[in-house]
């Protein structure tokens, strides 16, 4: 991975459907942590899990270029939602878009991801998609949320 801090130009890094697990994660942070270029980081199914997020979370905090972060099918739960929740909430940061689709994230978990888009004037995409425990109430209020916040930087 540290290949990739050589790499000044690289703007979009695709490494879905690769089995990266927890290790990967500090590879990926130690190597983009201070990357300026980097905007989209697709880790789409890459069997993560909690404590992989809970990693990239550094990442996701120090960032000042990433916009679109997939990191849908991770088997990401409460704990991993929670540290990825404090880092969206810092609304100086890039972030555009977050895919969490089919991850264990329950009420918990969605609740603070929420609560940190509210806090973050940034985020316009927040996808909880086939989270299991995620209310119909907090669907609602998220989408509101977001839909309110695209129309507000359409006008």
């Amino acid at each position: 991975m540290t290949a990739f801090s050589g790499m000044k130009k690289l703007q979009k890094l695709y490494l879905s459907s690769n089995p990266l697990r927890r290790a990967s994660a500090d590879c990926i942070v130690q190597a983009f942590v201070h990357h300026e270029g980097l905007k989209v980081l697709d880790l789409w199914s890459c069997q993560l899990e909690t404590n992989g997020a809970v990693r990239l979370s550094g990442l996701l905090a120090a960032s000042s270029s990433i916009q679109e972060w997939n990191l849908s099918d991770n088997n990401i739960d409460n704990a991993g939602a929670s540290a990825l929740a404090k880092a969206i909430a810092h609304p100086c940061k890039a972030l555009r878009t977050m895919d969490l689709t089919l991850n264990d994230i329950g009420s918990s978990g969605a609740t603070e991801l929420i609560e940190a888009a509210e806090r973050n004037p940034m985020v316009m995409s927040l996808s909880l998609h086939g989270c299991p425990s995620l209310s119909r109430v907090a669907h609602k209020k998220l989408e509101t949320l977001l839909a309110t916040r695209r129309q507000g930087a359409a006008d």
